[in-house]
């Protein structure tokens, strides 16, 4: 599992670089899948230290109080209730500028898509997007964390 830490501020961010991304699998229909893998997120988050977890969320009906009933039964059953805490903001829907996968997208074209020749096929902007990624750090932990703090500025 990947995954960014910052002591100073307590913030971390996870990544499913690793694992599949949930939103993409079949089982984030289910409204009880979707409870259990936030239940063992705060597995993880609770053994790496961590005591507070907050989960950016669409509006999706499933976000609200029945999925936090559910995951706050599945925490006591754990063990985790009195060990992490979670806060759930939700962003309207489609909501670029607080989306920091955007600010990514929108980097990579500036910095690497818009500088290809013309005629470059797809698979060839595959193999060389992958190369890059895998030869640089795209963003350090400090332009990440600039990022959120602007992304958060937006909804406080």
């Amino acid at each position: 599992m990947n995954a960014l830490a910052t002591n100073s501020t307590g913030c971390y961010a996870w990544t499913l670089s690793v694992e599949k991304s949930f939103s993409a699998s079949a089982q984030a229909r289910k409204p009880m899948m979707f409870v259990m893998y936030l239940a063992e997120l705060c597995l993880k988050c609770v053994k790496l230290g961590y005591t507070k977890l907050c989960i950016i969320l669409d509006n999706n009906p499933m976000h609200k109080q029945k999925m936090q009933a559910q995951l706050a039964v599945h925490l006591q059953q754990m063990g985790l209730a009195k060990a992490i805490t979670m806060e759930c903001f939700y962003v309207p829907s489609y909501s670029p500028k607080l989306n920091l996968v955007e600010y990514v997208i929108h980097l990579l074209r500036l910095g690497f898509l818009h500088h290809l020749p013309v005629g470059t096929t797809l698979r060839q902007i595959e193999q060389q997007l992958e190369q890059f990624l895998a030869s640089n750090q795209f963003l350090s932990a400090e332009q990440v964390q600039k990022t959120l703090d602007f992304i958060f500025s937006l909804v406080a």
